[in-house]
């Protein structure tokens, strides 16, 4: 009677263990490939890049979670990321609708930079 009491014992402390283990692994995120967080703002919440450029505010960062298909930049600029003929292209929300995809870069912009409506790569501290 004993033993089978000490048995269910050392399995509900075994259950427990790997369950608050479970819960900080999430809680750190430890397995989490995101390249960006989630911090609450008051009443809402922004997204903001791990590598967040020098300079760029909370603010500027956008309330919505990037999609599949998107990327945030150290600017904390939304980046949708488009295949043209092969070419992985980084357009902004803020595009040009007039603008074609193929004249958007191929590359995601340094520090310090940001992609403008038509395409052009402009210093974020103009903006």
């Amino acid at each position: 009677m004993a033993s089978n009491r000490i048995i269910l014992r050392r399995t509900v402390v075994g259950v427990a263990v790997i369950l608050v283990g479970i819960v900080l692994v999430d809680a750190l995120e430890l397995f989490d490939d995101k390249s960006w967080t989630k911090i609450s703002h008051g009443n809402h919440s922004h997204f903001v890049p791990h590598a967040l450029a020098d300079g760029v505010s909370l603010s500027d960062c956008p309330q919505r979670a990037p999609a599949a298909n998107e990327v945030l930049s150290g600017q904390c600029q939304l980046l949708a990321l488009t295949d043209v003929d092969g070419t992985i292209r980084y357009i902004p929300s803020t595009r040009n609708p007039a603008i074609p995809d193929e004249r958007f870069p191929s590359r995601p912009p340094g520090p310090g930079v940001i992609i403008g409506p038509n395409g052009e790569l402009a210093s974020a501290d103009a903006h």
